[in-house]
């Protein structure tokens, strides 16, 4: 009997440590990190998100004035994609796409009200493409965005959300090559107009601005 047990019992502990590896080589199968940085998920899930335009600041003008269009990455994966044009602060993401507009907007305040300090420029990195962009320091946008996870549970919750402004997607491997440019203090801009974009049932990428 005491055999038998002894079996059993160390059966069950190699069981738990097995699953425990499996789960922790599929999270990180799912997820891909640079510095503090949010994970960046790519897998078959596709996500509602909310983002927010800015004005454009002359120091991010001069920034994309600079890029060689080579390096500019157009291929699939991401929304939003014109941040050269409008570039975008993500105030939620890893929302269901069930979501409404009319289910959000009780937590938003109007776009204006939203200004925010951009401080240094950096670089998410991933095998898709680069994520030029700068940090984000806004209280406002700091609990706009706990308001929105906590009710609808968005992944923000369980990955972090750390601000950033999108100043352009790079194909991989050349968004170092814009971090030389660094404000020498804080720069401030306001928000223009919110932007929801899901996917409708058809599997249909959708945008509507507001």
């Amino acid at each position: 009997m005491r055999t038998t047990i002894l079996s059993v019992f160390n059966t069950k502990i190699r069981f738990s440590t097995l699953a425990k590896l499996i789960c922790l080589i599929g999270a990180l199968a799912l997820t891909s990190c640079s510095g503090d940085d949010p994970k960046v998920i790519h897998d078959t899930n596709r996500y509602a998100s909310l983002i927010l335009i800015v004005e454009k600041p002359e120091f991010v003008e001069q920034i994309q004035s600079s890029i060689v269009p080579g390096d500019i990455y157009t291929g699939a994966g991401i929304a939003h994609s014109n941040a050269l044009s409008h570039p975008f602060i993500t105030v939620a993401d890893y929302l269901s796409n069930d979501i409404s507009l009319d289910d959000l907007k009780p937590f938003l305040l109007p776009a204006s009200d939203y200004q925010v300090s951009l401080t240094d420029v950096s670089v998410i990195e991933n095998k898709y493409y680069d994520e030029l962009k700068c940090t984000v320091k806004s209280d406002r946008l700091l609990k706009t965005n706990s308001d929105i996870a906590d009710r609808f549970f968005s992944k923000d919750v369980a990955y972090g959300f750390y601000p950033r402004l999108t100043i352009a997607y790079l194909k991989p491997g050349t968004g170092k090559k814009y971090l030389s440019a660094q404000p020498s203090e804080p720069i401030t801009t306001t928000g223009v107009q919110f932007v929801y974009s899901f996917y409708d049932k058809l599997g249909i990428q959708q945008e509507v601005a507001f």
